[in-house]
């Protein structure tokens, strides 16, 4: 039988919507992962943020991703941020970034921001090309948007604007608050806002589908399939189509801020105080502040090149999903404890983890089967014949019948706390513990 090597790593206790884009490149992450499985890492002002609230990702052409905060516009190359402010960039007419795209129409690295109350400017990567551009300043900056035809609009508090003659102007049928942009291939631009969708109709906007109230975040799908995200469900339409999606489907409390399709396929959604999830089968798995996320208000979603998944937060800075190289199991993949004494695979593809005061856990086809639970289990061995033996701090056990059975010993020990098993070539079995050999 060829050896093979099995490593476990243990988990030990270790203002408003954005619409994110997945870019093309690595497979991304492994639906059938549960999320728990995936690395996460977490930045904040801890790791060199200027301020946890993240309102905004991109990721431009040069890999660099470009954060909107409170505190101003920040630049993360994986390693360190450098920051952006009304102080040091004359082009920012504001340090609250609430919006962040790339732009490539003028020059391919070109950043547009929006603001609080400053509006929209342009950051180029070489002198003289940032600048701020009017017309949309004193009102909140929700989304920046450029569509296929090469408009570009900007999402207010005060209504939707669109860029004409150097500056943005106000357009007709969106005057309310507006929250996010989308566009499917035929060119159909929707937008969502406080009094539900509208839909651009060449020369204003209009009342679009069958969704009233609020909507924060509008998603167009690789299937050609839309979706809403309000502040109590999220929506699917397609077609004549319209599905809702809400908690007696798992979907977090909060409301739905943030939407993104991953290159393979995954829906994940970010909401307003549930923390992150993802829909399978029709359910939702979620991933909150209890599982290790820095703060359960997501605000921005972003798939980078390499298929991570970047998560913005209101109050807990970023936290990065990556792939990871080895499978980590802990109690909330069904591990009956934190600390492992002992892994063993049998001649029947079973996995049996010895643990601390959790008894021994038998892994097979990902599920976990719980034994002896309570007890310290520090080894494990198959013998010859097929038979399990367990070596615990209380003595020897036998697994029989599907059932583990304790072994008594003849003379005066009657319990031995076993710690160490072996069988020698003649088919003797060797126990190592308290008193010996």
């Amino acid at each position: 039988m060829r050896s093979r090597w099995v490593f476990i790593t243990l988990a030990l206790s270790l203002p408003l919507p954005t619409v994110a884009y997945a870019q093309a490149g690595a497979p991304g992450l492994d639906p059938q992962r549960p999320i728990s499985q995936y690395l996460h890492d977490v930045w904040t002002i801890d790791q060199g943020l200027p301020q946890n609230g993240i309102l905004a990702i991109a990721q431009g052409r040069d890999g660099y991703l470009w954060l909107g905060t409170e505190a101003g516009l920040v630049r993360f190359d994986g390693v360190s941020f450098t920051t952006f402010t009304t102080a040091n960039t004359s082009a920012l007419k504001d340090n609250y970034i609430s919006a962040v795209t790339i732009d490539s129409s003028q020059r391919p690295t070109d950043v547009l921001v929006g603001t609080w109350v400053g509006g929209v400017s342009r950051l180029g990567g070489s002198a003289g090309t940032s600048a701020a551009i009017p017309g949309a300043e004193g009102s909140f900056v929700n989304a920046v948007y450029r569509d296929r035809a090469g408009r570009l609009w900007v999402a207010r508090t005060g209504g939707l604007a669109l860029l004409r003659d150097s500056a943005f102007q106000p357009v007709a049928g969106a005057e309310g608050s507006v929250y996010s942009l989308a566009e499917d291939s035929s060119g159909l631009l929707l937008a969502g806002t406080k009094n539900g969708l509208v839909a651009w109709q060449g020369d204003r906007w209009a009342p679009w589908g069958r969704i009233t109230g609020a909507v924060w975040t509008v998603y167009h799908d690789r299937a050609d399939g839309w979706w809403f995200g309000t502040p109590d469900a999220l929506y699917y339409s397609h077609g004549a189509r319209l599905e809702r999606f809400d908690a007696a489907n798992g979907l977090p409390p909060g409301g739905v801020t943030s939407i993104l399709e991953s290159r393979n396929g995954q829906l994940w959604v970010g909401t307003d105080g549930g923390g992150l999830a993802r829909l399978v089968n029709r359910r939702f798995q979620r991933f909150a502040a209890q599982d290790g996320l820095s703060d359960d208000a997501v605000t921005v979603l972003l798939e980078d090149r390499e298929g991570s998944l970047w998560v913005g937060t209101r109050h807990g800075g970023l936290n990065r999903f990556r792939q990871p190289i080895f499978t980590i199991y802990s109690p909330r993949e069904g591990l009956s404890a934190k600390v492992v004494w002992s892994v063993y695979g049998d001649r029947q593809g079973a996995l049996w983890i010895g643990t601390e005061a959790g008894g021994l856990d038998r892994l097979q086809q990902g599920r976990f089967t719980n034994y002896m639970p309570g007890k310290s289990v520090v080894a494990t061995l198959q013998t010859r014949d097929g038979i399990l033996w367990a070596a615990t701090r209380e003595g020897l056990a036998r697994l029989r019948g599907g059932r583990w059975e304790p072994m008594r010993f003849p003379g005066p020990h009657l319990t031995v706390s076993v710690s160490a098993l072996t069988e020698d070539r003649s088919g003797a079995l060797w126990l190592g513990g308290s008193d010996g050999l």
